[in-house]
């Protein structure tokens, strides 16, 4: 299971494709399951989801969001328990959980482009002490 807290945080997990490839299917599956019933059993609502609604949103988490890990969904439901996504007092179920996940996909990109910049900031702020055979080889590899 993952540690990560922020959307910048779970950059560093693998995707949910690559743990299957790791780990098998079984398992990222179960995984699944296991942080979304977790994640749910924070919020207090007149209809929580079924173990089948549960197992349902695992399937389709699994065709949908391949590229995201699972620390993904962790951070996803860790903002909705914090009332980042508003509040939601009658049910939970998948769609309300998707638009929650899109809404996190948002925050994830942000904190991806911030990253980007940051690195993009360092290797600047490191040419300032380049020497000329290091700026010449990255010229090079810009041209590729």
């Amino acid at each position: 299971m993952s540690n990560a807290t922020t959307p910048g945080t779970a950059l560093n997990y693998p995707t949910i494709l690559n743990q299957i490839t790791d780990k098998g299917l079984a398992h990222v599956y179960a995984e699944l399951i296991a942080v979304l019933s977790r994640g749910l059993q924070a919020f207090n609502v007149k209809q929580p989801m079924t173990p089948t609604q549960i197992e349902l949103f695992a399937e389709d988490f699994l065709d949908v969001y391949q590229y995201e890990s699972i620390a993904d969904l962790k951070v996803c439901l860790k903002h909705a328990r914090l009332g980042q996504y508003g509040s939601h007092y009658q049910s939970i179920d998948n769609l309300t959980i998707q638009t929650w996940f899109k809404l996190y996909l948002d925050e994830k990109a942000q904190a991806r482009e911030l990253r980007h910049q940051e690195k993009k900031t360092q290797e600047i702020n490191g040419l300032q002490y380049a020497t000329p055979e290091q700026l010449n080889e990255i010229k090079n590899r810009l041209n590729e």
